[in-house]
């Protein structure tokens, strides 16, 4: 994880904190004086992440008083839907689930909560004061930052729904087929009217199929 972050982001300083209390496993520095930080959780569990370790990401959010993303590699987050966003203590949390070392994913998680973050500076700015030219500079900056805040939103949605689609067609249908006729533990997982297949015996005994009902009444009428 720490070579992948230096890799997508060669000028900023990163360090792996993870020996050092309260400090998750790597700070990441938004500026050159350091004053504004984010702190990553980076978990291998193949089970979703407890809520013991979440109470341990407050614990270091209130520490640093500073924005967190907890990335999940291989699993869920408990209570956490995956790019979920929340507040504690004043500060940002992003969830990220299922990361699987995913550069781009990773990517997209830091820069997001980079821009609440900066976005949150800006209006801490305009609590001093300044001449109406900068106010608006910062109106103007801070409608911009919004407005792609709202598109990697989308742009997230669309990633996953993506990848999730490209899954789908993955599956070795032809190959699926084949096998049903020979093994009858695969037989199982197809429906024998429509021959949709499903990954696992639990989701065809959910299955409805359209077709039961015709294939009914055409063997009672023979």
């Amino acid at each position: 994880m720490f070579s992948i972050l230096n890799e997508l982001y060669q000028t900023r300083e990163i360090e792996m904190v993870s020996q050092e209390p309260h400090k998750a496993d790597f700070v990441m520095y938004l500026d050159e004086e350091k004053t504004q930080k984010i702190i990553i959780e980076n978990k291998n569990l193949n089970t979703n992440i407890p809520k013991v370790d979440l109470l341990k990401l407050y614990k270091d959010v209130e520490t640093n008083n500073c924005y967190a993303i907890l990335f999940s590699q291989h699993s869920g987050i408990t209570n956490k839907t995956n790019f979920l966003v929340e507040t504690h203590d004043s500060n940002y949390i992003l969830y990220v689930s299922n990361v699987e070392y995913n550069p781009q994913s990773i990517k997209l998680a830091i820069d997001y909560i980079s821009s609440i973050q900066y976005k949150q500076s800006l209006h801490n700015i305009k609590k001093i004061n300044m001449s109406s030219d900068i106010l608006n500079q910062i109106h103007q900056e801070n409608t911009f930052i919004n407005m792609n805040i709202k598109n990697m939103k989308l742009e997230l949605e669309k990633y996953y729904k993506n990848s999730k689609d490209q899954l789908n067609k993955m599956t070795p249908k032809t190959l699926h087929v084949f096998l049903s006729k020979h093994f009858a533990d695969v037989n199982e997982s197809q429906c024998e009217f429509c021959k949709k297949i499903f990954k696992s015996k639990k989701s065809l005994a959910r299955y409805k199929c359209k077709y039961v009902n015709t294939s009914s009444e055409e063997s009672d009428s023979l």
